[in-house]
């Protein structure tokens, strides 16, 4: 592929419309690099940050040559390019690729000339850093910078709107990183739980077979994995095929691992690992930005110590620490690349993509570099499956809607993605984008008016909205009030009666009908959407009615209430009680007892039932829509005080929010099974959640929070992690291993989000990136499949770039044995499979002890695999649908898939396909000779053959040639005379050639 088409893969989507940049109204001499903060749900607003604070970023240049850069790290990482694995020397990358001497100068004076101090630049040239104070900052990258306390108490800032920079330097600049620092990267560690922890700790029996090279657990280790029904690393290496290596004694002896974190570790720890396994491998500490003493994430920096000991027990350790905070976490990747020291690169902390802004630009880079200089990155896609931005209250964001607003109603337009919230405490409609979840506008009906439901015809984009105590109903026209046009929000009310207080609402768009419930009266209200007047009201349906939430079957015309003073539900038909016709709107045909206080309700056509959230019976009752109750879900196991409920975008959960907390549970929104009618998880939503509703084209669920006064932002369907989803960062997923074969028995590890049973919890992270597209080594069978899709990363054609790219054993179910916290317990999650394949590569880096290196990994085995290769254990069962709202995605199958990636790693076939250093050597030829004319097919026998680039009769080229294994050739002979011998070449230019054996012409 051309250079120029190179770079469209490895960039961030600059055209993408859901994730705006900020509205900073910029001169025409500046230009925005970056974008505003994310702020993620729970935090609160503390006002502008102190002027003379410090704060230190980093501004992060582009290279000379972004399609040159792409082009190079694409080719010396793909085989059959002619430049594979031709890798840079150390030091080569800034003289070639780095930014020119005189973007840097430029920059660097603009930057003294806006009053910043800057430090000394990256080796790469690639970060500026600049140690100054908020005001500085403020007034040299015009942004308002903000002070926020994050739900854990931390204080943290960030800035409101996107940072600008001169235009005559702009051009030269990716990133300003550091602005921000709300969003920390997160270790991925999961330990399986206290009560699953072994605790023995002792390390003196060490029966170890002495001719076995591998990993030889302490009977100690043994012990432990027992009692948690864990692997040990000699398992795990049998499991992977990995004793094909040790027999042949690549163990990684003079490789170099380095390990990213952001947090320090126990050597103790360490210490009693390595002698239960009989290991003394060096292992080195490197500071970055003055290191770090916080042991916040030691459980994952001895995770991956460990793992990466167990399966290279003679690679060279590094382990980089730094601080966590967002310049140190790209800091410390950069340092890591620029030092070169080490050939393969494990990082098992992440973050959600959405939070990263055009950071992810600039990381995106240092990886390239990374690919050019021949080392192996691998990271983790997160452990909540598809639902990536969603570790319990991490990812989900919230907007206030007003001081003591409390809002009661919400409805979603999924045509331009905008939300209307009814705010029945200040008299309010908060007009809400649901992808960056700000507040558009806010429309002010009265401070006695109580805005309580709304619904929308998606049709029309007509907006009503209940006043309860107005005893109205609010009408928006969604065409001229959304969050793309706000240029006419007002309301045009309607009177609904005296003392009727209109509380439900609901929408027929094919009969132009609005239904609401007229409480205080007990009847059913019906609206003509054309007139906008009430052609009828029901009477009233008995004394004791008071009919509450309305649900409409737009598939059979009938429409349903609740009935909280008689504890019923019930319905009318449509088709006889409409906006045109009311002979049918007398009283209702018959009324089906549920729970007490039946709240709210929804309906699902498809399976004809009607769900009813009963507040007071803390309860669900599922009714068919002939009258016929189901079952009755008790939620006091979970949550307590059910409210208005929605089925989620995918069709498969009732997603129902729980206003209250039950003493052992908080509030959130319980998730529960179409199929089944059972409860498979809890969603954290805010301190009160009365109401939900769906946006199916960005797959995210808004709440109304009345506890909080506020919008919440639930991702049921969003990011993955980064750095995984990064182009030139193989992603890792996990899977459930059952038994280590080999081959080993696995499907995709999902532990359903269960508040039940707390822990444990996750699921192998993947999915679709939204800041890349779909990079062109990703092709292998399954990778365009029918999740495929160019919308999340804003393409209008082609496809975005899906993770994971492999996967390994992760469930902490089945977790691994590590020596943490002075005693062996079982750890899962994709950090513990990340630091696996890094140490997997490492032995075949070394392999026969030849150090040559494998380099970025992703485009080989994509290779490998759509060829047929046995290089991986194809995955093929489960899914990593976590909160069971995702409707099963994304599941396991044949080839590629977004839950397991290409498969697991299989040892025996990886050394054979992809040798760091072919030797070609040739054993045998048939037959050895034939016509002067040529045209014989020889078959050349002898290894390291996989990446032949030619066969040479003589000093004439074969007229064609056939690799068919790592230890087979067909070779076409060409026209020659005499004997001669036949010249096998590989990558790298080694030969083999025949010696004693020739061919010869007849």
């Amino acid at each position: 592929m051309a250079a120029a088409a190179l770079v469209a893969l490895v960039v961030v989507n600059p055209g993408k419309t859901t994730r705006p940049l900020g509205a900073n109204s910029l001169a025409a001499s500046e230009r925005a690099v970056g974008s505003p903060a994310v702020i993620p749900f729970g935090t609160r607003d503390l006002g502008p940050a102190a002027p003379s604070a410090p704060i230190a970023v980093d501004v992060a240049l582009a290279p000379r040559d972004k399609a040159a850069l792409a082009s190079f790290a694409t080719a010396v990482s793909t085989p059959g390019n002619a430049l594979y694995r031709h890798f840079l020397g150390s030091g080569q990358f800034t003289s070639r690729f780095g930014p020119t001497a005189a973007a840097v100068a430029s920059v660097t004076a603009k930057l003294h000339h806006l009053g910043l101090e800057t430090g000394q630049i990256s080796a790469n040239h690639l970060l500026i850093p600049v140690t100054t104070t908020v005001g500085k900052a403020e007034s040299a990258f015009r942004v308002s910078i903000r002070s926020y306390r994050l739900p854990s108490g931390v204080v943290a800032m960030a800035n409101a709107n996107a940072p600008t920079l001169p235009a005559t330097v702009s051009g030269y600049v990716t990133a300003i990183v550091g602005l921000d620092n709300l969003h920390l990267p997160q270790p991925g560690a999961l330990t399986t739980g206290p009560a699953a922890m072994a605790t023995a700790t002792s390390d003196k029996a060490l029966p170890r077979n002495p001719d076995a090279a591998g990993p030889q657990p302490c009977t100690a280790a043994q012990s432990a994995a027992g009692a948690a029904k864990a692997w040990t690393e000699n398992q795990l290496a049998r499991a992977y095929s990995l004793p094909t290596l040790y027999s042949r004694g690549d163990v990684g002896t003079g490789v170099t691992i380095a390990l990213y974190e952001l947090s320090s570790y126990n050597p103790t720890d360490i210490a009693k690992y390595q002698a239960c396994y009989g290991t003394h491998t060096p292992i080195i500490n490197v500071p970055v930005d003055g290191g770090t003493t916080s042991q916040a994430g030691a459980g994952e920096a001895e995770l991956d110590i460990e793992v990466a000991l167990g399966i290279a027990p003679s690679a060279r350790l590094l382990v980089y620490e730094a601080p966590n905070s967002a310049k140190s976490a790209i800091d410390e990747y950069n340092s890591i690349v620029t030092k070169d020291k080490a050939q393969v690169i494990s990082s098992s902390w992440g973050q959600c993509e959405a939070f990263l802004g055009t950071t992810a630009a600039a990381e995106n880079t240092i990886f390239q570099q990374a690919a050019t200089q021949g080392q192996s990155m691998f990271s983790i896609p997160g452990d909540e499956g598809s639902e990536g931005c969603l570790p319990n209250n991490f990812g989900t964001r919230s907007a206030s809607t007003g001081t003591s607003s409390k809002p009661t109603g919400v409805a979603v337009d999924p045509s331009d993605h905008t939300a209307y919230v009814a705010n029945s405490g200040n008299g309010t409609i908060s007009v809400v984008d649901t992808a960056n979840l700000s507040i558009a506008q806010t429309i002010k009906l009265g401070s006695n008016t109580e805005p309580y439901a709304v619904a929308i015809d998606p049709a029309t984009h007509k907006v009503f909205v209940t006043e309860l105590k107005a005893h109205k109903i609010a009408v928006l026209d969604g065409a001229t009030c959304s969050v793309a046009n706000s240029s006419n929000c007002k309301a045009t009310l309607v009177e609904t009666g005296a003392n009727s207080a209109p509380e439900g609402i609901a929408v027929d768009p094919a009969t132009k009908t609005v239904y609401f419930a007229a409480s205080a009266v007990g009847q059913l209200g019906v609206l003509s959407e054309a007139t906008l007047k009430v052609v009828t009201r029901s009477r009233p349906l008995n004394k004791a009615s008071r009919p509450h939430d309305i649900a409409i079957d737009v598939t059979h015309n009938l429409i349903f209430y609740t009935d909280t003073g008689n504890n019923t539900v019930d319905h009318i038909a449509g088709k006889t009680c409409n906006a045109t016709t009311t002979t049918g709107c007398g009283a209702a045909p018959g009324q089906v007892p549920v729970g007490k206080e039946p709240t709210g309700l929804a309906v699902d056509s498809t399976l004809g039932n009607v769900y009813v959230s009963n507040t007071r019976s803390n309860s669900v009752s599922v009714v068919t829509e002939k009258g016929t109750t189901l079952i009755t879900v008790d939620l006091s196991t979970v949550a307590d005080a059910p409210q208005n409920p929605a089925i989620s975008a995918s069709g498969t959960s009732l997603l129902v929010p729980c206003a209250k907390s039950n003493g052992t549970n908080p509030t959130g929104v319980v998730v529960i099974s179409l199929a089944s009618n059972a409860i498979t998880s809890i969603l954290s939503a805010g301190s009160g959640p009365v109401a939900i509703a769906n946006d199916p084209a960005t797959s995210v669920a808004i709440v109304a929070d009345e506890g909080d006064s506020s919008v919440v932002q639930i991702p049921l369907l969003s990011d993955p992690w980064d750095p995984a989803t990064q182009p030139f960062v193989t992603g890792v997923g996990g899977t459930s291993m059952t038994a280590v074969g080999p081959k080993p028995t696995e499907s995709a590890w999902n532990d359903h989000l269960n508040p039940t049973s707390h822990f444990p919890e996750g699921a192998g992270g993947g999915g679709i990136s939204h800041d890349f597209p779909m990079p062109t080594y990703q092709s292998a069978p399954g990778v365009q499949n029918p999740y495929s899709s160019g919308a999340p990363c804003g393409l209008t054609t082609g496809v975005c770039r899906e993770i994971p790219d492999v996967s390994a054993s992760a469930d902490p179910l089945r977790g691994y044995t590590v020596f943490e916290r002075g005693k062996w317990i079982a750890v899962g999650g994709t950090s513990a499979a990340a630091p696996l394949w890094a140490a997997i590569t490492a032995l075949l880096d070394v392999q026969q002890g030849t150090l040559q290196k494998v380099g970025f990994i992703s485009p080989a085995l994509y290779k490998l695999v759509s060829t047929n290769k046995p290089v991986l254990n194809d995955v093929t069962q489960g899914n990593i649908d976590y909160t069971t709202t995702a409707g099963g995605l994304y599941p396991a199958g044949r080839g590629y898939d977004m839950a397991t990636g290409l498969g697991s790693p299989n040892g025996t076939g990886l050394s054979q396909y992809l040798a760091a250093n072919p030797r070609p050597v040739i054993t045998s030829l048939s037959p050895n000779g034939g016509p002067i004319a040529g045209g014989t097919v020889v078959k050349i026998v002898g290894t390291s053959f996989l990446w032949t680039t030619s066969v040479r009769f003589g000093s004439n080229p074969a007229r064609a040639v056939t690799v068919l294994s790592p230890t087979e050739i067909l070779a076409t002979s060409p026209s020659g005379t005499g004997p001669v011998s036949i010249t096998v070449t590989t990558i790298g230019g080694a030969s083999a050639s025949t010696s004693a054996s020739k061919f010869t012409y007849s």
